[in-house]
């Protein structure tokens, strides 16, 4: 069977602990812990000892799965469909606008999703895992930002807030990332820094999330913790003295923490196409807050797009 492109590390599949070899009945009893039925059809184990992975192969309402667990039961992984486990997305996000004087204008932003041998995609973060067992990873990363940030050219007519600003809609970040599978949950830290000179700052981010799998759709609830150093701030929403007048007087953001929940959800709704959204929402910090560029801190999100399984 080809994989495809769902990855859910970290799910716990209920069971006690079964031996090096593993017989048809103990998969199927793994399957129907994970799964509303399905048939197993196929059993492959790799390594040995604690490393020793079983490759569980079932098949539900005609269509093919895939999972991986370890000898503890813990789901390492888990895939669907006939292809690769990369899906390419056109997506659209509408969000709040906290940005004074500008309009709230829907964003197109391309998002691939899956792994494809050690490298990884995730929405706009995508890496090299450059170490890699069964409860945590290393990768270096890169971090693609679209969607922050105003567009000087679309304020509002007769506005003269961004006058002789550039626009701040897009930059790229890179770093590296340590995530953590931890059985039913997933804890993801990320250290990034400015890698177009644009601003020169670092972010920290630390979130926690849970995949679940629920009628075919896998829903994906996170907390999201992002900190912003003074130079990011100042960048996206400080004013410096030589662009400063009446309307935007003179503002130096200090550093500060912005916090997220929302949940993600992927549906494979035909073998070959994939229905990606998310919900969201986001607090920002004081210091981003009391900018004169800014009119409110609540930031309300729906992101929506459609899929194709390469």
């Amino acid at each position: 069977m080809k994989r495809s492109i769902l990855i859910l590390p970290g799910m716990f599949v209920c069971i006690s602990q079964f031996a090096y070899s593993l017989t048809l009945v103990e998969a199927q009893s793994i399957i129907d812990g994970h799964s509303n039925g399905g048939v197993a059809t196929e059993i492959r184990t790799f390594g040995g000892g604690e490393t020793q992975v079983h490759e569980i192969e079932y098949v539900l309402d005609k269509k093919e799965y895939e999972i991986h667990v370890d000898n503890q039961g813990q789901l390492i992984d888990y895939y669907y469909g006939p292809r690769l486990p990369v899906t390419m997305s056109l997506a659209v996000n509408v969000s709040d606008q906290i940005y004074a004087d500008q309009d709230v204008d829907p964003t197109a932003i391309p998002v691939i999703i899956g792994d494809w041998g050690r490298f990884w995609f995730r929405g706009l973060n995508h890496g090299f895992y450059a170490y890699r067992n069964r409860l945590v990873s290393i990768s270096p990363m890169i971090k693609l930002n679209f969607d922050r940030g105003y567009e000087a050219s679309e304020a509002n007519s007769g506005s003269t807030l961004y006058d002789d600003f550039d626009d701040t809609t897009f930059n790229v970040n890179a770093g590296a990332q340590i995530f953590f599978n931890l059985r039913a949950t997933q804890l993801e830290i990320n250290l990034v820094t400015d890698v177009l000179n644009e601003h020169n700052g670092n972010i920290a981010e630390i979130a926690l999330s849970a995949p679940l799998m629920i009628g075919g759709v896998l829903l994906k609830p996170e907390v999201r913790f992002s900190y912003n150093d003074s130079d990011v701030n100042q960048y996206y929403f400080g004013v410096n003295q030589r662009f400063s007048n009446t309307q935007r007087p003179v503002y130096f953001a200090d550093s500060g923490v912005n916090a997220e929940v929302g949940v993600i959800g992927m549906w494979n709704f035909l073998p070959d196409w994939q229905i990606l959204g998310k919900v969201g929402y986001r607090r920002y910090d004081d210091s981003i807050e009391d900018s004169p560029l800014i009119d409110e801190a609540d930031e309300y999100s729906v992101f929506f797009g459609l899929g194709y399984v390469f």
